[in-house]
């Protein structure tokens, strides 16, 4: 009987001895995982706050706010030089809707009192100036860094020219950013510590070129601004121009975190590819896919624009300073309820990065 235990106890150990062994040659002889490429990427886009390369969905959907007067304000269609891909195109007409008190067709990407950006966040995106946009001196806002009552900093277009401007506790200063490309896409990158302090740091990158990097205060002594881009001309409130129509292309918004770099920042699939010219999009006419009036040149139409539009975006009473060289207009921003301005980002595809 002992025997005969003694054998089974034998047995028993060689099966085990034998399982272990050949677990651990399976596991010896699988392969070591490579790094995915897919996770890869989603650890590097997890730094963008915001991303809308245009290719689905309305124009800036997820966005904070609109500011929109008409149906032509905002429009998705065909890129301009590039076969088979989307842009956003704002228009604004010299007799749109007033919205908040002046003329303008904006959107508000990101709110820094609301919490969605960082001290230090980077911004950039690629715009699109027809051949036919008319150079004049007065000038037209495309993006603000907003705060309570001013731009406390601001790209703007004046005599075929873009214009960095910071207006800081009443001061204004003019930086020049260079002659604008034409019927070709110009690519900017901002980066922003936002301080009041003396340790602010302003860079500004186009086309691959840096042309600003200052340190110090570049916003005013308030919460972190919003970013609004789009067409603000003030002047058209109450007067008219040299012309009656701006009109301006769109791609690759993108808003980074402290963790985002100059690489991340300027690389989009579209820089990599070879432009093809359209001729049907190089004008400000425009490929409008969503049906706005055809044939709109830069010195515009005296229709008038009677569509309701969209005012959606943060209710604060807010000003647009325009800081024109000859008088410094201050813009009333407190028009619509918060219902009608308020509108919570939604989360989808190149969207999903937002945080708030």
């Amino acid at each position: 009987m002992k025997k005969h235990q003694k054998i089974t106890n034998l047995f028993m150990c060689s099966i085990l001895i034998s399982g272990f062994f050949a677990c651990d040659l399976t596991q010896q002889e699988e392969p070591i995982a490579e790094e995915s490429p897919l996770l890869l990427a989603t650890a590097t886009s997890s730094s963008f706050i915001f991303y809308d390369d245009f290719e689905s969905g309305e124009p800036l959907e997820d966005a904070h706010g609109h500011e929109l007067g008409a149906d032509h304000s905002l429009t998705s269609v065909s890129k301009p030089g590039y076969s088979g891909e989307k842009a956003a195109r704002f228009e604004l007409r010299d007799n749109d809707p007033i919205v908040k008190g002046s003329r303008r067709a904006e959107v508000t990407i990101v709110k820094g009192e609301d919490g969605h950006i960082e001290k230090d966040t980077w911004y950039s995106f690629d715009l699109y100036v027809p051949k036919d946009y008319v150079d004049e001196d007065d000038d037209e806002v495309i993006n603000q860094w907003h705060q309570s009552g001013n731009a406390s900093a601001s790209i703007r277009i004046k005599n075929g020219r873009f214009l960095w401007r910071y207006y800081i506790n009443g001061q204004r200063e003019d930086f020049d950013l260079g002659s604008i490309k034409k019927e070709s896409w110009n690519s900017f990158v901002i980066h922003m510590i936002h301080s009041y302090g003396s340790d602010g740091l302003t860079e500004v990158w186009l086309n691959d070129e840096k042309l600003l990097d200052r340190k110090g205060r570049n916003i005013n002594d308030d919460d972190l601004p919003k970013w609004k881009i789009g067409i603000y001309k003030s002047k058209w409130a109450d007067e008219k121009t040299t012309t009656s129509r701006r009109v301006l292309y769109y791609d690759n918004v993108k808003v980074g975190d402290s963790r985002t770099d100059y690489e991340l920042m300027a690389y989009n699939e579209t820089n990599e590819g070879s432009e093809e010219q359209d001729d049907d999009t190089t004008s400000d006419s425009g490929n409008n896919d969503s049906g706005s009036s055809g044939g709109d040149s830069d010195s515009g139409s005296d229709d008038s624009s009677g569509d309701n539009g969209d005012s959606s975006g943060d209710s604060s009473s807010d000003e647009d300073e325009d800081n024109n060289d000859d008088s410094s207009e201050v813009d009333n921003d407190d028009s619509g309820s918060d219902d009608d301005q308020r509108r919570r980002p939604r989360r989808n595809r190149w969207k999903r990065n937002h945080r708030w």
